[in-house]
């Protein structure tokens, strides 16, 4: 192919563009389920480049939303300041439940013990238990349940629910690290 003919092609595809993308959309929408079946098949033979493809895109959607919240954030300080505060004095209990599982996890994990539960885990346990210190036999409200590990995590003992039982904060001190 000689230059000119390059030359010529392009020229000719550059003033014939809007015309050509009318073109394939007619083409495409009439062949529509061929089209969708190749394009499956392409996807089975290239599912490496596939999952790529899909893991650059999230990457960089995370991006954009990261520096989009980052963005708001910046520019509503005082409202999100006076909505979270709101949100705390209105779910101080939850917040206070969130606060103390993460720290639990994240005493478990520095410990590099086995397992994990989840709130409504503990929660269930907690309702098992009829709300009731196993030790004292004290209940809510009047006592506010800790978790303690029967097995505790110092001497091997798991992070599952299974290994984990509702003690007010006094009789799990006294317990301290025994089985």
């Amino acid at each position: 192919m000689s230059l000119d003919n390059k030359e010529y092609k392009k020229k000719w595809n550059n003033e014939h563009k809007e015309q050509m993308k009318l073109y394939k959309k007619k083409w495409d929408n009439e062949h529509k389920e061929q089209n969708n079946l190749n394009k499956k098949k392409w996807r089975e033979k290239n599912i490496n480049k596939v999952k790529e493809i899909l893991k650059k895109s999230r990457e960089k959607c995370k991006e954009k939303i990261k520096e989009r919240d980052k963005k708001y954030r910046k520019e509503n300080i005082e409202k999100r300041r006076i909505y979270n505060n709101k949100w705390y004095h209105e779910n101080i209990e939850h917040s206070r439940e969130l606060y103390s599982y993460h720290s639990a996890m994240r005493r478990a994990n520095k410990k590099n013990s086995l397992g994990f539960y989840t709130l409504e885990d503990w929660q269930m346990l907690k309702k098992q238990h009829n709300y009731m210190c196993l030790v004292c036999k004290r209940k809510e409200p009047e006592i506010k349940l800790t978790k303690d590990h029967i097995v505790p995590l110092s001497k091997g003992g798991s992070n599952y629910i299974n290994n984990i039982q509702p003690l007010c904060k006094s009789c799990n001190s006294v317990k301290n690290n025994k089985i």
